[in-house]
């Protein structure tokens, strides 16, 4: 049996029937046993660690993180942050809550505890989107007072990259356009290597070059937020940075977060002044050859438009060309689309229920701009 964390206060929820579950609030903003657990299981992802709570917090956001266990083992949970916006207290549950698979009587007890904690916590709205891997038959918020909206424009869906079968099927899989180019790069004296903290100013500059194509913001934010992370993580060896070269001038960055079973593809940078996007390639190709090397299961691009993977859903033979080039990008390397759960909202108050019920677009204009900035 392991031992509960001396951090750990026992929470006395309210209502709910008789459960083999302890349900704790783990109180540090710390808690190296919570993201152990994440990383066991096929749900867990890094915006559920406590981790990401950390650097979270250097922004404002505050964390409340709820645990069960079952005879001393951790089976389930989530972590909410919040941050006080004058009147308004919004909370977001990002991958959340977390459970093993096939424990649906776990996760009907972690709807109810989250409901409870957003009354506990008096937020004004909570919004909230399940982890990936979580079934979407089972993503209904019907009788539970959640709402399906998505004001916040969280990102509804994603490409996965299959990478258990090692490096070599990895490339297999890309098309043989694809490879030309990669060739084609490396003889040009396209070159990758491996970035250290002294490159996070220069990839920040490529970021934010893309962004601002995009007409998009950067996240992280900032310079200082992209070393902050970059201290959180560097030491449980979950970040890494990857720089495509030219002539011994970064044109292109790669940043990568491994976590459990998942290698996410998460945030990149092109220079503007270089519209050649071989480097871009080169760097995918690098860090899914890498991820299946290293034993991860999947590589996460981290988004795909919801249009153009509901599209080959539907019809897997779609013809390519009429995909948007971001999207040919990632389908080029092989894998396949992922919907994921639908974003939820929920009101403690249930007058504030009833009004996004009776004037939805007219609330979800006023709400798209308050979970932004917890993403």
């Amino acid at each position: 049996m392991s031992t509960i964390p001396t951090s750990y206060r026992q929470l006395r929820a309210r209502g709910l029937p008789s459960t083999p579950f302890d349900a704790w609030v783990s109180t540090e903003l710390l808690d190296p046993k919570w993201d152990d657990y994440l990383r066991s299981i096929p749900t867990g992802q890094f915006q559920q660690s406590a981790l990401w709570a950390a650097y979270k917090a250097s922004d404002g956001w505050k964390h409340y993180r709820v645990v069960l266990t079952h005879e001393g083992e951790i089976d389930g949970g989530f972590q909410i942050l919040w941050k006080k916006k004058g009147p308004v207290r919004v909370g977001y549950i990002n991958k959340g809550p977390v459970c093993r698979s096939g424990k649906t009587e776990t996760a009907a007890l972690l709807k109810t505890l989250l409901a409870q904690s957003a009354q506990t916590l008096r937020l004004t709205l909570l919004i909230a989107q399940e982890p990936d891997e979580t079934p979407i038959d089972a993503n209904s918020p019907r009788g539970t007072g959640f709402i399906e909206a998505n004001p916040a424009h969280l990102i509804e869906a994603t490409w996965l990259v299959d990478v258990s079968d090692g490096a070599e099927a990895v490339r297999a899989r890309m098309s043989q356009r694809l490879k030309k180019h990669m060739q084609m790069a490396s003889k040009a004296g396209v070159s990758i290597r491996e970035g250290t903290v002294a490159d996070l100013d220069r990839f920040f500059a490529l970021m934010k070059a893309t962004c601002d194509r995009l007409g998009t913001t950067p996240n992280p934010p900032t310079p200082q937020a992209l070393r902050r992370l970059w201290d959180l993580l560097t030491p449980t060896h979950t970040i890494r940075l990857t720089l495509a070269e030219l002539n011994g001038t970064a044109i292109g960055g790669l940043l990568c977060i491994p976590w459990g079973n998942r290698y996410s593809l998460w945030k990149k940078g092109r220079d503007s002044n270089n519209p050649n996007t071989d480097g871009d390639k080169l760097l995918t190709a690098e860090a899914l050859e890498r991820a299946g090397a290293s034993g991860y299961e999947l590589a996460d691009y981290c988004s795909f438009s919801k249009s153009s993977a509901l599209k080959l859903r539907s019809d897997p033979n779609a013809d390519f060309h009429s995909f948007s080039g971001n999207d040919q990008f990632k389908i080029r390397f092989g894998g396949y689309p992922k919907i994921l759960p639908s974003a939820q909202l929920y009101f403690p108050n249930p007058l504030l229920r009833a009004l996004h019920r009776f004037f939805p677009e007219g609330c979800n204009k006023i709400l798209s701009k308050l979970g932004k900035s917890a993403q």
